[in-house]
């Protein structure tokens, strides 16, 4: 098998042939039958994902922590974050899997350690583009209907166009694997429906929802990728310096989701192994 550093010597055709023959083989070795092992090698291979491979360390923005980066590449890499045992988890008691999905579905554990670093992230990456084009607004009260039985709900991000007076309303969902996502209807799409609905059932709304979601292997949902593409757009004055901006968003934000990912995992095992 040819090195990373031996590869990088070679034409960009070749590069990709290698590359892909390396991801071919990859997928041979899963077990693609299963509808969750499936929907995950979707998710890896998914560009958003692997864009925390390519961020340079040297600006602090884009550093992640060895153990972070160690569990996230693990798991894009299907190997086992712990071994098989009897580990249970100590809020719940339920048996934990091996690639720890757990530490983001269990209902006693709360997913803020991943929800909040992620969403500050979004906010001052969005500030830095958007500039005195726009406002950024960091959980902005809602407007509650009578069916609603959240107390003081506040969205994640509200953008406002100055010029136009458009309004859109982020709000982030980071969704663990679904086992019923097929190649159509992914994990990310289910979130989004889910996040649309919940809003127009509990909310009165005045502008454009958006659901930002990401799931815990890091692949992006369509409205989210819009939405950053749409972003860069108004921050750039040509096509070079979209290219340039548009890819520190996205790097900015698959940097965050690596080391909130990473962040949790790495807590929940130090809590129940040490």
């Amino acid at each position: 098998m040819l090195l990373a550093c031996e590869i990088r010597g070679l034409p960009q055709r070749i590069k990709q042939h290698i590359h892909f023959r390396l991801f071919q083989e990859f997928k041979s070795k899963c077990n693609l039958e299963d509808p969750l092992t499936a929907e995950i090698i979707r998710s890896v291979t998914s560009k958003e994902s692997g864009l925390f491979l390519n961020a340079d360390p040297r600006e602090k923005k884009f550093q992640i922590k060895d153990a972070f980066f160690i569990i996230h590449t693990k798991r894009r890499l299907q190997m086992n974050v712990v071994k098989e045992s009897d580990l249970r988890c100590k809020s719940c008691d339920k048996f934990v899997d091996v690639m720890t999905e757990h530490t983001f579905c269990c209902a006693k554990l709360g997913k803020n350690s991943v929800h909040a670093p992620i969403v500050k992230s979004v906010v001052r990456a969005f500030k830095e583009v958007i500039g005195a084009s726009g406002l950024v607004k960091y959980e902005e009260r809602l407007d509650p209907k009578p069916a609603c039985v959240k107390e003081n709900p506040r969205a994640d991000v509200v953008l406002v166009n100055i010029v136009t007076g458009q309004k859109q309303i982020v709000d982030f969902i980071f969704p663990t694997i679904k086992e019923a996502a097929t190649d159509v209807f992914s994990t990310v799409m289910f979130a989004e429906k889910d996040k649309v609905e919940f809003y127009e059932k509990n909310y009165y709304i005045e502008g454009e929802v958006i659901p930002g979601a990401i799931d815990s292997y890091g692949r992006w949902g369509d409205k989210l990728k819009e939405l950053v593409s749409n972003v860069a757009k108004s921050g750039s004055s040509c096509e070079k310096e979209y290219s340039q901006v548009v890819n520190r968003l996205r790097t900015e934000i698959a940097v965050s989701h690596v080391r909130a990912i990473g962040k949790q995992i790495n807590s929940f095992l130090a809590y129940h192994l040490y």
